[in-house]
């Protein structure tokens, strides 16, 4: 008996080290490089650079910097075309070509393996590498244009810092059935939706995200941290091109194959079909969850319970909401704010008759295109004053607002030199105010619709 009980407590002792043993293991230390004594290699016939990742981008290589090893450098001779020699980077980040004579010499720095798309779901990206140079204040991005160096008899060394590159801001544009994420700083596509069928869909820019429909299920993509989601599911019957979505993507309407009209809103607490009269194929939804289709208002007020209110406004052309409880809409008969908690209705008559309107997010401005010219209305100033209040652009194009700005899409068939047109940046001043802030240009890239900016 008490060689088992010596037995069964020497066991419980070899357990109970190995527990403590495992418990105090501690994670290996990462491998720290460093980058001054591996420049320390490179001497005489020697060219040399190491790369890291300049995480605070301040052009010096900072303690616990990791290297970078995805790149590599190609070489020429000043007036040659073509590389004489192309190097990848080592594992320490490390650079090295030698055997050259001391002289002047052409280098490149190359995406290895890094422009190459990498897939979420239904999108393919690129990553792009902006270069920060120590002691430079020259940014530029992988690949590089081509610089001179001086190799002399001590060799040649440089520090190269990278860190991904995070645009300002980009533009979502529809390409044929495509969207696509375009920089306008760099004149550059970073990413573009791919599907296997050739469906046409309706992709909608709501909040910095956007959302469209993939076999009967309504997707979410945010290009800012690659995420993306599916937030419903029970499109049953939908039309990928006939649905309105709400401003947080929480409240779908749309139309099944019959024609019937469904509200769905998991938030709101209805998934049902609704009963309207005359819908046509025009609906709104606002902030607050209510849809209006046509000129019928429609209220969840939960557990699969909708309220359906007549608004008798015939004949619509365009009806958008710009509050939760203001209208705007136009028919034949002219162009006019509802508000439908005191059925007052407001004749806006420098817009004219059966126009159709784009609406800020906010809210804040309803665009018209005119015969040779557009219409902004800045409807904060018109209630605020009584009187009508709106800026007139002389363009021609499709209508996208950011802020207090207005995108003017000038698309026009890519030429062979790439050119695309362009997109005319207009700031909203104030007063009937405007001013052309920018040209963007477009670049390889035919802009059949801009959805908008995501800053």
């Amino acid at each position: 008996m008490l060689k088992i009980i010596g037995i069964v407590c020497l066991s419980l002792i070899i357990v109970t080290g190995i527990a403590v043993s495992i418990l105090e293991k501690k994670e290996p230390e990462p491998v720290k490089v460093e980058i001054k004594n591996v420049l320390d290699n490179i001497g005489a016939n020697q060219l040399g650079w190491v790369f890291f990742e300049d995480s605070n981008a301040n052009g010096e290589f900072d303690y616990n910097e990791p290297v970078f090893k995805s790149v590599s450098v190609a070489v020429r001779r000043p007036g040659d075309t073509t590389a004489f020699i192309t190097v990848p980077a080592e594992v320490n980040g490390l650079v090295k070509i030698d055997g050259l004579e001391p002289g002047t010499y052409e280098a490149q720095y190359l995406n290895y393996e890094l422009e190459q798309p990498y897939e979420i779901g239904e999108w393919a990206l690129r990553r792009y590498y902006q270069i920060i140079e120590e002691g430079k204040s020259r940014y530029s991005f992988l690949p590089t244009e081509w610089q001179r160096i001086e190799l002399t008899g001590s060799g040649f060394k440089a520090k190269v810092g990278l860190r991904e590159y995070q645009p300002v801001a980009i533009l979502a544009i529809k390409e044929g059935k495509q969207l696509k994420f375009y920089d306008p700083a760099r004149a550059k596509i970073l990413g573009q939706s791919q599907f296997e069928d050739e469906a046409e869909r309706q992709f909608y820019l709501k909040g910095g995200q956007i959302y469209y429909l993939v076999d009967k299920q309504l997707k979410q993509f945010e290009f800012k941290d690659r995420l993306g989601t599916i937030k419903m599911d029970r499109l049953y019957g939908v039309k990928p091109t006939e649905y309105w979505l709400s401003g947080d993507g929480e409240v779908l309407v749309y139309t099944d194959e019959e024609g019937r009209w469904q509200y769905e809103s998991g938030k709101y607490g209805c998934n049902k079909r609704v009963e309207v009269e005359g819908g046509g194929k025009l609906a709104d939804i606002a902030k607050d969850g209510r849809a209006v289709i046509g000129d019928n208002l429609i209220t969840c007020l939960g557990k699969d319970k909708l309220t359906v209110q007549k608004l008798n406004l015939p004949d619509l052309t365009s009806v958008k909401f710009l509050n939760d409880q203001t209208l705007f809409y136009s028919n034949d008969s002219g162009s006019y704010f509802y508000d439908w908690q005191t059925d007052k209705t407001t004749k806006y008559t420098a817009l004219g008759s059966g126009v159709k309107a784009a609406v800020s997010e906010d809210g804040k401005y309803i665009g018209v295109k005119l015969n040779n010219s557009i219409m902004v209305v800045d409807y904060p100033a018109v209630m605020a004053s009584g009187v009508e209040k709106h800026y007139l652009l002389p363009f021609s194009g499709q209508i996208v607002f950011s802020r207090d700005e207005v995108l003017i899409n000038q698309s026009k068939p890519c030429q062979p030199d790439g050119d695309c047109g362009e997109i005319i940046r207009i700031a909203l001043k104030g007063n009937g105010v405007w001013e052309i802030k920018d040209r963007i240009e477009l670049k390889d890239i035919q802009a059949d619709e801009v959805l908008g900016e995501i800053k």
